[in-house]
């Protein structure tokens, strides 16, 4: 268990379950110093985050998660101590939303082409007013007997594929080469990282996995602060690797979980990660009143 878990999810994520207050309440149950909420393309548990650190006395970050993409690869650029009201940040959430419903729209014509029962409006309505996302697209799906009724469906629902039905969903039908796969249309990571600059906060690349290095090097040169060694997907050579790699630039490391909840990704726990320290939030901290 470390000190500090700065990605976690709330239930602003259309894939995140619990409460900013929720968090907060486990949080302290696990003597948790430091957390930050990096919702998907959302700051809309930043506001309650803040009076809640003040409440429960654990240092907080205000953050979102910005997808972003280079390369061909997926990359989610986490802003720090971003501005959540400045114009720049608001509009550019307000495209990704866009995108979101046009790529939502599109992977629906995919299932119903494949046979599943499902409409736009379903997984809009099980959005509850987030960024439709594959959360919502399982939802939406659960709800109609044929579907249930269909073993490519049923298998994650009480099959082989229940432990994380969500995420393997997406594995296996919206992942990039998946029957329903449908490219999102988002900013180039150069764009995300010079937005978070914009707003005056820190960029952190997350859940750096197995990106080649050349790419990391992009992101660098494009003004990336500091990488999330740290993280519940990393194994031990993965943390090891990129906290090298971040020693040699002379960039910050970071720690967090992507947290969800138990039942989205229930093999990621609050605050269950290999390494971690205050002095990583303070050096966060540090980097954001500079940039001010």
């Amino acid at each position: 268990m470390t000190d500090i878990d700065l990605h976690i999810h709330t239930a602003a994520s259309q894939d995140g379950e619990l409460s900013p207050r929720e968090v907060f309440e486990a949080a302290h149950r696990l003597g948790i110093r430091a957390i930050a909420f990096a919702d998907h393309d959302s700051v809309a548990s930043v506001e309650e985050g803040e009076r809640l650190s003040r409440e429960f006395g654990i240092a907080f970050a205000p953050c979102v998660e910005l997808t972003s993409k280079l390369g061909g690869y997926d990359v989610h650029v986490l802003g720090y101590f971003v501005d959540p009201g400045a114009p720049a940040l608001v509009e550019a959430l307000r495209r990704v939303g866009r995108a979101l419903i046009d790529q939502s729209r599109a992977r629906v014509e995919k299932l119903r082409a494949l046979g599943f029962d499902v409409d736009l409006d379903d997984v809009l309505a099980a959005s509850v007013g987030r960024h439709p996302t594959t959360a919502a697209v399982v939802t939406a799906l659960m709800k109609k007997p044929a579907n249930l009724a269909d073993a490519r469906f049923a298998r994650y629902v009480g099959g082989d594929r229940s432990d994380s039905p969500v995420y393997n969903f997406y594995r296996d039908w919206f992942f990039a080469g998946a029957p329903a796969f449908v490219e999102l249309d988002v900013p180039e990571a150069p764009e995300a990282i010079a937005l978070v600059r914009e707003c005056r906060g820190v960029a952190v690349m997350a859940h750096p996995g197995r990106t080649p290095t050349a790419l990391v090097d992009d992101l660098r040169a494009a003004g990336l602060d500091g990488l999330e060694a740290f993280c519940s997907t990393h194994t031990p050579a993965d943390a090891e690797r990129f906290e090298r790699y971040v020693r040699g630039h002379g960039l910050l490391v970071t720690a967090g979980s992507d947290f969800h909840g138990p039942s989205i990704k229930p093999d990621i726990r609050l605050g269950e990660l290999q390494g971690g320290t205050f002095a990583m939030f303070e050096a966060l901290v540090r980097r954001a009143e500079e940039r001010r």
